[in-house]
């Protein structure tokens, strides 16, 4: 059958969709392990930095994105309550002695990273709530993508890329 250029061109496009939509996801788990590889090596540099008792001010951070490094060091199974997650900042060598109460801070950081999408919240065994990287979150991924509003999530996913450039 003849196609008419107009469809001719429309499969172009269906195509180069198709196409983009692939190079975005290799992209994606290519970030994914890229900033996984980042977060040790922070944590490795951290620990050799404390060892040595040299200050390192290139990994000189805020709580919050030490807590981003420590989630993405996770995978789909492993969450962090706040108790493991200030046991996980300070064995990077974050100094949480700035806060006089620094659970309460640990959590409201966690709380903020999950209402803002980059952490999911999970539950835990014994009433317990644990956090996760959303990108490292499967289930959280297939519910995002699942949602009637899927150019918001899509957008929302892109700012959240643009935040972590």
């Amino acid at each position: 059958m003849y196609k008419t250029p107009i469809a001719m061109v429309k499969d172009d496009y269906r195509h180069a969709l198709t196409a983009a939509r692939a190079e975005l996801q290799t992209l994606r788990a290519l970030r994914g392990e890229t900033d996984l590889r980042i977060a040790k090596l922070e944590r490795t540099i951290a620990g050799l930095a404390t060892l040595c008792g040299v200050e390192d001010n290139e990994l000189a951070q805020g709580l919050t994105e030490a807590c981003r490094s420590v989630l993405k060091m996770g995978d789909s199974v492993r969450s962090f309550r706040p108790v493991e997650m200030r046991d996980e900042l300070v064995a990077m060598g974050y100094d949480l002695a700035k806060y006089s109460n620094p659970l309460a801070v640990i959590h409201t950081t966690l709380k903020r990273l999950a209402t803002q999408g980059e952490a999911t919240i999970v539950a835990r065994a014994g009433n317990e709530t644990g956090y996760r990287w959303t990108l490292n979150d499967p289930a959280a991924l297939d519910a995002l993508r699942s949602t009637e509003g899927r150019a918001t999530v899509l957008r929302f996913l892109d700012e959240l890329e643009k935040k972590r450039a």
